[in-house]
């Protein structure tokens, strides 16, 4: 294997045209003795991938295999890697990350809207609620406009629950501190103070 790997591709007849020189002399390392291999690499080829759904199941298809490899034998461990599998390798915990990251900011929302409203806990919760709502719509419009998720998407994702937090939080805020008589006539004072405000700061984000 020495030789072969060391042999460089001649095609004037004095040698081997199909020496391993060129393609393998970075393939195998062996042990200080040259008796042993203690690691080695071989390649081999996915079909025509154009989609992220492609990419993402050659990626897991190879993984299994690597599994299955290593589970038949004692011997070698086998590992397996490609240029585009660090991406696509976010879409293994993408899901649960972003259950997780949405989780804390609601519970986040919660708790800061309970503290600076003055521990309302009806307030801090209709703030929440609201914002919970806003979320399930940008996952369900995601869906609709087949947006995938991933990392610039759930980045996205979260900064809209900002954007819904300064929305619902102002309106919520102005009603806790109106000073008319009755729910109707508090939420409209709630929307004729803060309405404004929070249609220039829409205009703001769109431009």
């Amino acid at each position: 294997m020495q030789w072969f790997i060391s042999d460089v591709p001649r095609t004037d007849g004095s040698g081997c045209s199909k020496g391993g020189a060129v393609s393998h002399s970075n393939s195998v390392k062996f042990s200080s003795s040259n008796r042993s291999v203690i690691s080695g690499r071989f390649t081999s080829s996915h079909g025509r991938l154009s989609t992220s759904h492609d990419f993402i199941t050659a990626r897991q298809q190879a993984l299994v295999i690597a599994d299955e490899v290593n589970a038949n034998n004692d011997i070698i461990q086998v590992y397996a890697y490609s240029s585009f599998y660090p991406y696509y390798e976010q879409y293994d915990t993408i899901v649960r990350e972003c259950a997780v990251n949405l989780v804390v900011t609601v519970i986040a929302t919660f708790i800061v809207a309970l503290v600076l409203l003055g521990f309302q806990v009806h307030a801090a919760l209709c703030v929440m609620l609201s914002v919970t709502m806003c979320t399930v719509d940008m996952i369900g419009s995601m869906v609709y406009l087949d947006i995938p998720l991933n990392a610039l998407s759930l980045v996205n994702l979260l900064m809209s629950v900002g954007i819904a937090v300064e929305f619902s939080a102002n309106i919520v805020q102005a009603y806790t501190m109106s000073k008319e008589v009755g729910r109707m006539k508090k939420a409209r004072s709630a929307v004729r103070k803060t309405g404004p405000a929070i249609v220039a700061l829409v205009e703001v984000i769109i431009s």
